[in-house]
């Protein structure tokens, strides 16, 4: 064994690489970073170092639910996908998104449909449908899953129409509303309809859920949902993928917003509600910046003339860069996996068989800030489903106090809207249940939409507020059960 020859492959493999980081670390300054050519160089090269390594680890997740499909591993790993959050976004994340085609080039695809007749049936409906145009079925379900039990967060029904596979749903014992599936485009007449438990639910007792009034009909805003992104599930937490719609980071609805623009042309633009994201904004900060600790991402957007047509469309991949859309489509429908662990997307498909397919929630105006608060008062389920998320996953006993006093735990902050007398306030009076007043403590935080968080006084919770002391003042507060309440005028 030649001792000097690996030696000097090493040193030389050592070298190259460490100045590969240093450039990588260079890349990545901000952008008013001006300093000389030959400055900071421990910082470039750490910086650069971290960068491989994000990258390395996202090819090994890839790598690692690819090689699932076809071995059982007795391994347990993290298989996430890359997930930068601002290093070599664009670089990296293309890196990942080639070798991800590459290796899904080999994966089987999971029919839904094989076996069908074998899987527990919840229901069973023939449907009639009038016109043409995007379709869409709606049912009814009680069940006594608890998103907040590990082991019975759902049951996941699979929707079948015609014998044909659309679509899985959890069915969530917290929601207190009617389901919504898309359909797409069905021609007029009758089909036939099935809900049957999926593989992978945590309940696959077909007792624990009972579906009621199912129906089909037209969607009532056909433009909008004729380009709906249909997802697929993301699975980045075992060898050879899971459900985690069933149970963890759930899409629980999806909005959109229409601008117009000068040529005349519209561009509309797709989020995506999810339950929570175990990656990416740290707890404290979602609750902090946006009074929630949803994710509400954004997926899709498409530019079309004024007949309708599709002009162009981006999706948001992996490193939050927005890029051309390429995928496989359903009509004029694009299908997008949920790729990383801050549920990103991807258009290289699992082909797992399973997917999320619904309607638009509504079509609304502003921010993400302003959308992700509106969707969720318009569902307060949303809410409870949130909170018990986040017990189940214990991460309310882990929540940090932060730097800038905001709790991740919503239950311990009052919050006001941008507008008011709260706004230069240096802090805010209360009137408790019991008649007491009260101040809140610290400076608050202010969200990028001009929302403000107030820390409450310890032993004051949420739910102990009555009022704002200032009758000018609006807001609310997250009640212990984890559902919002109103609070002014």
């Amino acid at each position: 064994m030649d001792l000097g020859g690996i030696g000097r492959t090493v040193g030389v493999v050592g070298a190259v690489g460490a100045v590969g980081a240093w450039a990588l670390g260079r890349s990545d300054r901000p952008d008013d970073d001006h300093h000389s050519f030959f400055a900071r160089p421990f910082t470039d090269l750490a910086r650069g170092a971290g960068d491989a390594f994000d990258v390395a680890h996202g090819l090994g997740g890839e790598a690692y639910n690819v090689l699932g499909h076809f071995v059982d591993l007795q391994v347990s790993a993290r298989g996430r996908a890359y997930e930068p959050h601002g290093r070599w976004e664009r670089s990296a994340a293309d890196a990942v998104d080639v070798v991800g085609r590459a290796l899904h080039l080999v994966t089987r695809p999971s029919d839904p449909e094989d076996g069908r007749s074998e899987r527990p049936l919840l229901a069973r409906a023939r449907v009639q449908l009038d016109g043409g145009g995007p379709a869409q079925l709606t049912f009814a379900a009680a069940t006594d899953a608890a998103w907040g039990e590990a082991g019975r967060e759902s049951v996941l029904a699979q929707v079948f129409v015609d014998g044909h596979y659309v679509s899985d749903m959890p069915l969530i014992g917290e929601r207190d509303e009617p389901y919504r599936v898309a359909l797409g485009d069905l021609p007029a007449g009758s089909h036939d309809v099935e809900l049957r438990i999926a593989s992978g639910s945590p309940i696959q007792d077909p007792a624990a859920a009972r579906v009621t009034a199912l129906a089909a009909s037209r969607t009532d805003q056909p433009l909008i949902d004729r380009y709906a992104p249909i997802l697929e599930g993301r699975d980045v937490d075992a060898p050879g993928g899971r459900v985690d719609m069933a149970s963890d980071d759930a899409p629980l609805a999806m909005d959109a917003t229409v601008h117009r623009r000068p040529d005349g042309t519209r561009e509309i633009a797709y989020t995506v509600l999810f339950s929570n994201e175990d990656g990416g904004t740290h707890l404290d900060e979602l609750f902090a910046h946006y009074g929630r600790g949803t994710d509400y991402e954004p997926a899709y957007k498409v530019v079309v003339d004024a007949d309708g047509n599709r002009v162009s469309d981006q999706f948001q991949g992996t490193a939050h860069h927005w890029q051309p859309f390429s995928g496989t489509r359903e009509g004029d429908r694009p299908v997008l996996r949920v790729e990383t662990d801050n549920n990103l997307y991807s258009q290289v498909l699992r082909r797992d068989g399973h997917r999320w397919s619904v309607p638009v929630d509504a079509t609304v105006g502003g921010g993400t800030e302003h959308g992700s608060r509106g969707i969720m008062d318009r569902h307060p389920w949303t809410w409870t489903v949130m909170g018990h998320e986040l017990a189940r996953e214990d991460k309310l006993a882990e929540a940090r106090q932060g730097a800038d006093r905001s709790s991740a735990d919503p239950r311990t902050v009052v919050r006001t809207d941008p507008t008011g007398a709260a706004a230069g306030a240096a802090t805010l009076g209360l009137v408790l249940r019991d008649g007491r007043a009260v101040r809140t403590v610290g400076e608050p935080t202010v969200a990028g939409d001009g929302v403000r968080s107030w820390q409450l006084p310890d032993g004051v919770h949420s739910s102990d507020v009555a009022s704002f002391a200032d009758p000018g003042t609006r807001g609310f507060v997250v009640e212990d059960d984890f559902t919002a309440r109103q609070l002014g005028a």
